[in-house]
């Protein structure tokens, strides 16, 4: 995590400058207006793009050991030496 704290930090900060020359910006307020009036249809179009998301940017890779014990469990079944109990 440490990793991109500067560069989050530098954002931030270029953020705050930049709302502070340009404090009114007609384009946003109508955008967040809009999200207010149709909640809804936000979370719909959010869910499509983080869904997209996964796709493209994780490449669809798992990403907790619940999404691929099961894979993990067949190739090691495949790789090591059974034990037979008599």
């Amino acid at each position: 995590m440490e990793k991109y704290e500067l560069e989050a930090a530098f954002l931030l900060t270029a953020i705050l400058v930049a709302l502070y020359f340009f404090p009114k910006v007609e384009r946003l307020e109508s955008l967040v207006a809009w999200i207010a009036r149709t909640p809804s249809l936000t979370a719909i179009g959010i869910t499509l793009l983080l869904s997209a998301c996964t796709l493209v940017v994780y490449m669809n890779h798992p990403l907790s050991m619940d999404e691929y014990v099961d894979w993990f469990q067949t190739c090691l079944s495949g790789c090591l030496p059974t034990l037979h109990v008599l």
